[in-house]
């Protein structure tokens, strides 16, 4: 029988013959064999014809050596690391909102960063009461954080009806990487891309604590964390404001004989809370610049979340908060805590 050829073109227009059959050669040096079609090299996404006689749209891979491990969370890349753990972090990162947070002896503070157009309360979308005592923040993808926060939020109900007493923060916190962790082995699904932050007061000690945990499972306690988009800068100042609490505590005047030594010291203290929540909400704000006389830019604000142990209180925590608070008034903070 005579040999059944097909007719295709180069770039330069050039008739090429090709026997029939799966076995391709390339005829112009303009021209690359990956599988049964032609790709061009310096084309990313051209019509060509390949070895069916129908003409299809295919487009050229010049991905890096770890583009064919990024294709399923449960393969490793061959340096170690699983790369859709490591995106949903960037993610988390980049797509969250900034938040920043500060544990000091008997009070833990976040200061949450919203502002823009068509933008909802913050505190609604982003902060889950888990229980009376233990708060859950999510920054990153807002879907992801809703259903995650719900699931931990119904684990921690079913721990208190099956134990007797609710969990305490640091089984909260490891409840959530747990399911964080669950998603990095699960074959078909894929990470969380939220990075979530658990605060409280354990009610069997009445002491203040905040963990963070990564999309990856692992989990962390902190005495000041952040995240978002401007995390290096916003713990950069929170360095520095725990330097210059500790200065200042170590400075702190002598009692005066008029005054009273309680009365002082409940004064001191409600100094030294609100230096703290105005420079959580300070930093947390430090990386947006805004101009008050120009009536056109997005405004940025900041809301704040205080917990502080007290006994007398349901869960034997305090909750109190500011919200919308622009930056111009960030000094009335002092104030108001």
């Amino acid at each position: 029988m005579p040999e059944i050829t097909k007719r295709f073109t180069t770039m330069d227009g050039e008739l090429l013959p090709r026997p029939a059959g799966r076995q391709l050669a390339a005829h112009s040096s303009k021209i690359k064999v990956k599988s049964d079609h032609y790709y061009y090299d310096d084309l990313d996404d051209e019509e060509v014809e390949g070895a069916h006689s129908r003409r299809r749209r295919v487009a050229s891979s010049q991905g890096s050596r770890g583009a064919a491990y990024d294709r399923s969370v449960t393969v490793f890349s061959p340096e170690g690391r699983l790369l859709q753990v490591e995106y949903a972090r960037a993610a988390a990162g980049e797509r969250g909102g900034t938040v920043a947070a500060y544990q000091d002896d008997d009070v833990v503070c976040v200061a949450l960063v919203s502002g823009g157009e068509g933008s909802s309360p913050s505190l609604l979308e982003r902060v889950h009461r888990l229980e009376d005592h233990a708060l859950w923040i999510g920054s990153g993808l807002s879907g992801d954080a809703r259903v995650l926060g719900d699931a931990v939020r119904l684990e921690a109900r079913r721990a208190r009806l099956s134990l007797g007493e609710p969990l305490t923060i640091r089984e909260l916190a490891y409840a959530c990487a747990e399911m964080q962790h669950e998603w990095t082995r699960s074959p078909g699904g894929r990470p969380f891309a939220v990075r979530g932050l658990l605060l409280g007061v354990d009610f069997t000690n009445s002491v203040p604590k905040l963990y963070l945990t990564e999309p990856g499972g692992s989990v962390e306690r902190r005495s000041y964390c952040a995240c978002g988009p401007h995390e290096s800068n916003i713990l950069k100042s929170l360095r520095q404001l725990e330097e210059d609490l500790e200065r200042k505590s170590s400075s702190t005047g002598t009692v005066t004989p008029t005054d009273s030594i309680a009365e002082d010291a409940n004064n001191e203290r409600k100094r030294q809370l609100g230096d703290l929540v105005y420079g959580v909400a300070k930093a947390a704000l430090s990386t947006y610049d805004s101009d008050v006389n120009d009536p056109d830019e997005i405004k940025k604000w900041v809301d704040v979340i205080v917990l502080q142990a007290d006994a007398s209180r349901r869960g034997g925590v305090r909750i109190r908060y500011a919200r919308n608070i622009q930056p111009e008034d960030l000094a009335r903070l002092k104030d108001v805590f």
